[in-house]
Formats: C-alpha cells, structure tokens, sequence
C-alpha cells in the first residue's frame, strides 16, 4: 500500500531542530487555508528563503540581456560594420570581399553565442535510477540519451502510443559501445516507460504507483522536462488551463508523489531538476493564484496562451523553493538515531530559448528541411544545446538548493523579482497543494 501525504512532522525538541528550522518548514494542507486565495491587490515584494538570493535589478537585467543576445548582437555587429567599413575597405582588393570576410565572421559569432556553454561534467551512472519527464521528444529526450549513455537506468512516463519510436531513438543513438558495456545492461533494458498523462491527474497518481512498486519506492534523479505550448489551448480532465495543468500542477503533483522516493535514494542525495525558463518574468504582479492561475480559455477567443505558460515556468520555481524549505523534511535529527532518509537537492536550469517539440501545433519558420534548420540555428538552440544545462544540472556535486541556473553554471540573477516574493510563493504553493495533492484521495 503505498502512501501519500504533504508534510511530515518531526518529533523532537524544538531547541534540537532550531539550526535546520528554515530548511524544514512544509505547508499545512489541513484545514481550509490550503484553499484560501489572498484578496491583495499590492504589488508588494518580500525577500525570499534562505536559499534564494536578495533581487538585485541591475544584475538580473544584465542576465535579461544575456539571454537575448540573439537579438541584440547582430544589431551590434551590424553596427561596428558600418562604423570600420570606411577604414578597413581599403586594405581588401574589393569592398565585397570584406563585406563576405565579415559577414562570415558574423554568422560564426551568432551560432556560437547562440550554442552557449556544453556540460564538461561526465559520470559513471550504473545503478542510478532516473526519472525523466517528457523523454520522448526535444530536450527531454537528449537528456534521457545523455544519461542512459552514462549508464543509468531510465524510466519515462509518457502517453501510451509512443513507446516504440523512443525506444528505436534510444537505441539507434546511443553511443556506448559492446566494449563499454561490460557487465552493464543493453538500452532496451535500461529503459522502462509508464503510461502517464499529465492532463489527467489520476493517471499521475497511477504512474507514480507503479514506479514505486517496480523501483522498490527508490529513485536517485528525477528531471521535469515535460511541457507544451498551444496557441489555442483547452483544458485538462480536470478543468484546468492546459498550461497550468500541464505544465505546473502536473509536474507539481507528480514530484510530490516521487518526493518520498527520491528520500531513499541510495546516493548522497536525491535530486529533482526543474526545467524551467525566462517566460517566468512575465508575471509581474502579485495575486498570481487569481491573475494567472485561475484563468481559463473562452468563447471569444482572448488569448492567454502567453499569459498562463508564463505562470505555470513561475510556478515550477515556486515549487522547487518550497522544495528546497523541505529538504530535511522527515530526516530524524538525532544523532543516535540511524535513517535511510535522504535530504533532497532541487534546482531550477534555464535551457535557453530552443527550437524543439513544444510547439507541436505550430509548424517551424522556414520548414523542416536544412535550409529552415541552419537558419534556425542563427536563432535558437536546438534540443541537444538546450539539454546541456538540464544535465549540468543533474550532474554537478554541489547545487544552492531551489536557485537558478543557465549557461551551465548557477545564475541566481535569472530570477525575477516577482520569483523571489515569498508571499506569492506561499499562496501558489497552498494553492496547488489543495488542487493536486488532495486528488490522491479520490478516484472520481
């Protein structure tokens, strides 16, 4: 019988525990609060947890300026180009030729800024047991390929249906040779799928079940990477919008799920990777409960695709501090006393913008061919670039717990204002707590 519950209580002296009290706070889900919604209209900004660094708007908009560097540097190398060309013209037999020299000079400047960094971590994985979300396409997928590569065991839920492509992927492209098998498995037993659907939460509730029966209740690394985008979005089978519910509640309900697992990891420390992105800077208000996530789609077409995919990347930082707030959470603090329990590492990683499967009812500028892909590369990262920080995340020995990280190194500047108010943070947390964790308790 497998349980489920939000917080665990821990049954020492208070003077014990005080050191860790800041790392070990839960939120309550009994009682009505966990549904009580703030009727705040301030756009007030507390600091946040420990973990989480004071906003500095100076830094974070020189990270803004980072991340959308593929807009800005061709201006700039527009720009120095019209500022030499006088100069420098007339040491070239013709000004065409300079004009091909720099303009091939600046295309490599842009695919390169666009690549960003490469993970330069590596590990022998043999035994680690891997959650990874969203594994059958895009980023989620190279990160599953990375990781069996290292010699982990995968398991992907996903919808039925598309089971049999992945698997022909995994095992067309992974790299590992019979000589470096050894005693390790082949991909095809390395790889496991569970029937999930993040539109419907109880097929969470069931995958998250049979994970813990197959994996004797233990898993080392759980990566959330599953997510969509629709221009026209609907509802789940829970009537909510589908990027709230697809992309927050479902990630949401389903790590909860795993949280006990993640504590019996036979590694140092379990770990949940939070992929998440720079859209979280468009919620800018307070009242996020009520401005974003009670939103729905209607008759007259408004659009809040933008809107509510926004909230729902703030949403999977709010859950990882609140992750983080729990590290310890059931670890018994005596020293006397010895536990398999394990504290649990949480981070949130920044991609970068990526051309990948996201928008699978949107068609890609410029097409498919090679044409459309080299000039895409000009502008966006594709799905193997874009996994390279999900998989610094989950490799790196030593992580600040619920911060924020791109490029492949920690970025707490990536933060927004907005991401570092606890006061939201604590009303979409409970609020998500009573929409999701309570559906455990149900079967209707």
């Amino acid at each position: 019988m497998i349980r489920f519950g939000i917080t665990q209580r821990l049954n020492v002296p208070l003077r014990k525990a005080a050191p860790l009290l800041a790392r070990m706070q839960s939120t309550k889900s009994s009682g009505t609060t966990a549904h009580t919604i703030s009727a705040n209209t301030t756009d007030a900004y507390s600091a946040g947890a420990d973990d989480i660094p004071s906003y500095s708007s100076p830094s974070h908009m020189a990270y803004l300026a980072m991340h959308g560097r593929r807009v800005w540097l061709p201006l700039v190398m527009g720009g120095v180009y019209a500022a030499i060309n006088p100069f420098v013209v007339p040491f070239f037999p013709s000004a065409s030729l300079f004009t091909g020299a720099y303009l091939t000079l600046a295309v490599l400047a842009q695919r390169l800024s666009i690549h960003g960094s490469t993970n330069p971590i590596k590990k022998d994985l043999r035994g680690h047991v891997c959650v990874v979300t969203g594994g059958t396409s895009g980023i989620g997928q190279c990160t599953a390929l990375q990781l069996l590569d290292m010699g982990a065991h995968v398991i992907l839920p996903v919808k039925p249906g598309r089971e049999e492509e992945a698997m022909s992927f995994f095992v067309n492209a992974c790299t590992l040779t019979s000589a470096d098998l050894g005693e390790l498995k082949p991909v095809t037993e390395r790889v496991t799928f569970i029937p999930m659907d993040y539109n419907d939460q109880l097929t969470i509730v069931s995958a998250a079940a049979k994970i813990k029966g197959l994996f004797d209740d233990r898993i080392d690394l759980l990566v959330n990477c599953a997510g969509v985008w629709r221009e026209e979005p609907g509802v789940t089978k829970q009537d909510f919008e589908e990027h709230i519910g697809v992309n927050f509640l479902g990630p949401f309900h389903f790590t909860e799920a795993m949280l006990p697992s993640l504590r019996r990891s036979k590694q140092k420390c379990g770990r949940v990777v939070y992929v998440t992105c720079a859209a979280h800077n468009g919620v800018m208000k307070g009242n996020v409960v009520q401005e974003r996530m009670l939103l729905r789609p209607t008759p007259d077409g408004q659009q809040i695709t933008a809107r509510c995919y926004s909230a729902s990347k703030l949403g999977n930082i709010y859950h990882a501090q609140s992750i983080a707030n729990r590290r310890y959470e059931g670890i018994p603090l005596h020293k006397n006393k010895t536990t398999d329990l394990r504290p649990v590492d949480v981070l949130c990683v920044d991609p970068g913008f990526s051309s990948t499967g996201l928008q699978r009812d949107v068609p890609p500028f410029f097409g498919k061919n090679m044409i459309g892909n080299a000039i895409r590369s000009l502008w966006c990262k594709n799905a193997y670039e874009g996994s390279q920080t999900v998989m610094y995340g989950c490799l790196c020995d030593e992580v600040e717990n619920g911060s924020y990280y791109a490029e492949c190194r920690h970025m707490p500047s990536g933060l927004s204002r907005r991401a570092q108010d606890a006061r939201s943070r604590e009303e979409v947390v409970r609020w998500a707590m009573g929409k999701t964790i309570a559906k455990y308790y149900t079967t209707k």
